[in-house]
């Protein structure tokens, strides 16, 4: 607990020392900024800039009141909102005290200006940090020349269209020309494939002028992973950023384009599966309705900090309009020029559909799963009894365990996000029901 009274003196606050403020590159019309502490980055609007900069100055909790009613933070006065702003402050590490006391907590601060850019992935396992991976960074910056990109994309585009130009006659030859041990072999390259894709991230950032961190993997909702650190990135333009977005796809089509020429040479049915394994974790990794590289892209080519944010604050003004509420804002990113309003409705009525798309994909997913359980546990109780405990029962445990985790993370994941979307709906309805306090009003 952060206890901000004090019987001697006035306790003061003051910003962190590590925390440093840079421009903030995006579509707005507003000008934004960031507030970088450690590996933590915060977006942050003018009005909290001005805050922060008077706080690199020891203050107590009556100046901090006095800025907040009338630093554009509202007009209230009531000298409630000083402590609870400043213990947030202090858990996100962003306030510390002229004692020293704090702790760190994520959250998002209402009102504030101030919103925490968080990490997608739930677990992280790094296993080559930069020191390791900057020499080979270092090299493969140059492949990001404009003269390099020029020519590796003319030749990426050109060897692909020749593979499919000669295997388009029979696509799945490979499929059935390969053994057990092509797809082992197969795999094996794949992942070696992802690592020279987190690479190509890595490289971009240097070769922008970013500092990049280490490579390993992690978790996303459920699926394994493989993750470069480039947090460093958000410094960068939004189109420098856009390239690192797509540095990683860059350089897996690289590897692509080899296994094509490979496979003009050698005629392996090996290199051709490969071709096809690549491309296809390309197409996925492109879905920009998920956070992987497209919606990174897409966020940084439209300007926007954030796809998933702008597009929950869009339909929360679209329903807001539709069921005639009043007093919704509408939103920076739907007042900007009428085509770019256009794609990005798209983009909001396209998450709309893939959401509704997975729901279904759970709804038929989840039964089916949840009835094998009991029979899992029931063969688990029998083979305990008997005091087998060999491979059959490990395998059958580790079975029951991820197909437990499965259901539970996703379900969690996006039964969570229709339930708020069905709350906000309910709420808007209820306050439709109710008169308004304007009547006819014309204006």
């Amino acid at each position: 607990m952060i206890n901000l009274a004090s019987e001697t003196e006035p306790v003061r606050f003051v910003l962190n020392p590590d925390a440093r403020i840079t421009a903030f590159d995006t579509a707005s019309r507003t000008p934004r900024s960031q507030l970088v502490v450690a590996e933590r980055r915060f977006e942050i609007n003018q009005t909290a800039v001005d805050l922060f900069t008077q706080l690199r100055e020891p203050r107590a909790l009556p100046d901090i009141e006095t800025f907040l009613a009338t630093g554009g933070f509202g007009t209230e006065t009531s000298g409630d909102r000083a402590p609870g702003f400043a213990k947030a402050l202090i858990r996100l590490g962003i306030l510390v005290r002229t004692d020293g006391e704090g702790a760190e907590e994520d959250g998002v601060i209402a009102g504030t200006g101030l919103a925490a850019k968080r990490r997608p992935l739930t677990l992280r396992l790094p296993l080559a940090s930069r020191r390791r991976i900057l020499p080979l960074t270092s090299r493969l910056q140059l492949l990001f020349a404009p003269a390099a990109l020029l020519w590796l994309w003319g030749f990426i585009i050109v060897v692909h269209a020749m593979f499919f130009a000669w295997t388009v006659h029979d696509a799945a030859m490979f499929l059935r020309a390969a053994g057990s041990q092509e797809y082992l072999l197969t795999t094996l390259l794949v992942l070696v494939s992802i690592f020279f894709h987190e690479l190509g991230h890595l490289a971009a950032c240097e070769r922008y002028g970013a500092k990049h961190g280490e490579v390993g993997i992690g978790l996303f909702v459920i699926w394994p992973v493989a993750y470069a650190n480039v947090t460093d990135c958000w410094s960068l333009s939004r189109y420098q950023r856009a390239m690192v977005d797509a540095g990683g796809v860059y350089f897996h089509l690289l590897f692509s384009g080899a296994c094509c020429c490979l496979w003009f040479v050698k005629g392996d049915h090996l290199y051709g599966l490969l071709v096809h394994a690549i491309l296809g974790c390309t197409v996925v990794n492109l879905n920009p309705f998920l956070k992987f590289d497209g919606y990174w892209l897409l966020t940084d080519l439209m300007g926007t900090p954030s796809l998933h944010r702008s597009t929950g604050e869009a339909w929360r003004y679209w329903l807001a309009r539709a069921f005639k509420q009043g007093g919704v804002r509408k939103p920076e990113i739907l007042q900007r020029h009428p085509v770019f309003v256009a794609l990005f409705s798209f983009y909001a009525g396209g998450s709309l559909i893939f959401l509704a798309y997975l729901a279904r994909i759970l709804a038929l997913y989840i039964p089916r799963v949840i009835a094998v359980v009991p029979e899992h546990l029931h063969r688990l109780a029998h083979l305990a009894l008997q005091f087998d405990f060999g491979w059959p029962f490990w395998r059958l445990l580790l079975g029951t365990v991820i197909i437990c985790v499965t259901v539970y993370r996703l379900g969690a994941f996006f039964l969570l996000r229709i339930f708020r979307g069905l709350r906000q709906a309910a709420r808007l309805v209820r306050l439709s029901s109710q008169p308004s306090p304007i009547a006819n009003d014309h204006q």
